[in-house]
């Protein structure tokens, strides 16, 4: 196949920038303030659920928008480095300001100083930095990268679909373990035992379980199928795959829950996130939408509101005055947006 025309993508742009304001809607509910607020049925449901899909959504989209731009099976070295490096510079440049936000920031006595102490400079720990980044949203851009990598060298070692499916649901069986059925392991390595302290050894050294290898490989990979192999399926076939996946996958969030498997409340590592989120893009990719500049800054506000939402999470912390939680979330979703628009515009001057 050669390389695949340009064709009217829209509506995964808007998606993304829904994606995007589902994600801050996630990071409010599971900050410490909105406690009482997140173990609501409703906050449950969105925080097990439906928030899970927004950054599978972006490692997908990423993955396409990517390697549609090169002849099926064969990799472009080019675009590759120059995607490659605007990622390491984007990872390189919020990782620098927020460590340094988070050193000027007031913390005060409350949960905030918790969750900051990690990044202040007399506590901070180097390789955790590299691995995980100086805030909780920058995982993301350090697990693309190294998706990027281990995708580039499979698909240039001429290794299939099939073989990079496997060795990332390899991968992925561990994402699962250490998040969402973090449970079962524990189960059979409780605390204590020596299979446990080897454990939390090999967490050390990944740091994160959702890191590239572990999470990024598989929905990149996703990305890249789709881009180069084109799957078919008619509408109806799409919606109801979208829709029966769904449904399965919000089971499993059910039976999690109810047996208390997540670490920490991390469900990103569900099985069935994987084929919901397939069958989701693919749905949302055959939907064609008039062709407007809107599209193009809706998909760079996306990316651009996921990171700098946090600033105004750490601020309503730090000034230590109670808000009524949705009136929080509303402002924290307002002015990341206001922050976006005024950056991009900034950006584009320069």
């Amino acid at each position: 196949m050669t390389e695949i025309k340009r064709e009217n993508f829209n509506a995964i742009d808007l998606a993304k920038f829904i994606c995007a304001l589902i994600i801050v809607t996630i990071h409010c509910l599971n900050w410490p303030r909105f406690e009482d607020w997140a173990t609501s049925p409703i906050s449950q449901e969105i925080t097990r659920h439906i928030a899970r899909i927004p950054v599978p959504f972006f490692f997908v989209a990423s993955g396409f928008f990517l390697f549609r731009k090169m002849p099926t099976g064969k990799i472009d070295t080019a675009k590759i480095k120059k995607y490659f490096l605007r990622i390491l510079q984007l990872w390189f440049l919020w990782n620098v300001f927020y460590l340094a936000f988070v050193n000027v920031i007031p913390a005060g006595d409350g949960f905030l100083k918790d969750v900051l102490a990690p990044m202040k400079f007399e506590n901070i720990s180097w390789y955790k930095f590299i691995m995980s980044g100086s805030f909780f949203q920058i995982w993301f851009l350090q697990s693309l990268l190294i998706a990027l990598f281990w995708l580039t060298m499979f698909v240039k070692l001429k290794f299939s679909f099939r073989t990079i499916f496997f060795i990332a649901g390899f991968f992925y069986i561990f994402a699962m373990l250490g998040t969402s059925y973090y449970g079962i392991l524990m189960h059979f390595f409780p605390p204590g035992t020596e299979g446990f302290d080897n454990i939390m050894k090999l967490r050390e050294i990944l740091q994160t379980t959702r890191d590239g290898l572990c999470f990024g490989l598989l929905y990149l990979s996703i990305g890249a199928y789709i881009a180069w192999k084109n799957p078919q399926f008619g509408r109806r076939t799409l919606i109801f795959s979208a829709a029966a996946t769904s449904f399965i996958f919000w089971l499993e969030t059910q039976f999690l829950g109810k047996y208390d498997l997540p670490y920490h409340n991390f469900y990103d590592g569900s099985a069935f996130i994987a084929p919901t989120v397939f069958f989701i893009f693919l749905l949302i990719k055959n939907i064609s939408l008039p062709d407007s500049p809107a599209w193009k800054h809706f998909r760079d506000l996306s990316m651009m509101i996921y990171y700098v939402h946090p600033i105004f999470m750490i601020i309503f912390a730090a000034i230590a005055v109670v808000f009524p939680h949705s009136a929080e979330l509303a402002a924290t979703l307002i002015l990341s947006w206001l922050l976006s628009e005024i950056i991009l515009k900034a950006t584009k001057k320069i």
